[in-house]
């Protein structure tokens, strides 16, 4: 069971509600908090003045983990706070991380996981390593790496620079198929839901066969064939 989770935020303004029940997400309600969640992947909704962008980590001894490693972690009203080699903020909860079931399956189709973007893959490939993750594809001087934990949280680590379009960071990746992921792309734009930006790099015939979306607060989905 999944420990770590993208963390977004919602104002009145940004109505980010509205964006993932458009995703086809199920907007749940678990002690006091509200959660995008379908059969895939599950997000954090924040809506909190004091809420920011990141990932949120349910883990009774990753503060203390951290701490040994020499990393700067910050205690908040509820949570502590590490900033990631690839300053993505990982928010620590030390409870079990909640528990849902859903059988929605998202518009934007296979959920991977969490991606990352960072600057220094060493540094970032040491920081998970020290909250319980291990390389279990890719190689670090290919600039791609995928981290699995033993309960079954997966991320993925690109450097910086290494993709030819938009890296919001974090973002969720979708995998679709050469055949599925033309199909996908029209139902989101028969939906009118904004693409951030569409990519044509990979096809032979400056084709648009990848997009990515941004949710209202910033976090990316990489809707891709492969």
């Amino acid at each position: 069971m999944s420990h770590l989770f993208i963390q977004t935020i919602t104002t009145e303004q940004l109505k980010s509600v509205d964006f993932y029940s458009s995703l086809n997400y199920e907007i749940v309600q678990n002690d006091h908090e509200s959660w995008a969640v379908s059969s895939a992947s599950q997000i954090l909704i924040g809506n909190n003045k004091q809420d920011r962008l990141g990932l949120v980590l349910f883990d009774i001894n990753a503060t203390s983990q951290l701490q040994k490693a020499n990393y700067q972690v910050h205690s908040q009203e509820d949570s502590t706070v590490c900033i990631a080699p690839s300053g993505v903020k990982v928010f620590i909860k030390n409870t079990p991380p909640p528990e849902f079931s859903s059988k929605n399956d998202l518009l934007p189709g296979q959920c991977m996981g969490i991606s990352i973007e960072t600057p220094s893959m060493e540094a970032s490939i040491q920081f998970w390593e020290t909250l319980g993750f291990q390389i279990s594809m890719g190689e670090a001087s290919q600039g791609w790496v995928a981290m699995s934990h033993a309960n079954g949280t997966m991320i993925s680590l690109m450097k910086y620079g290494m993709c030819p379009h938009q890296f919001f960071n974090p973002s969720l990746t979708f995998f679709n198929g050469k055949e599925g992921n033309p199909k996908i792309i029209q139902a989101i734009k028969d939906k009118n839901i904004p693409i951030a930006e569409e990519i044509t790099h990979f096809n032979e015939n400056n084709e648009v066969d990848n997009i990515i979306l941004k949710d209202p607060a910033g976090i990316g989905f990489f809707i891709f064939n492969d």
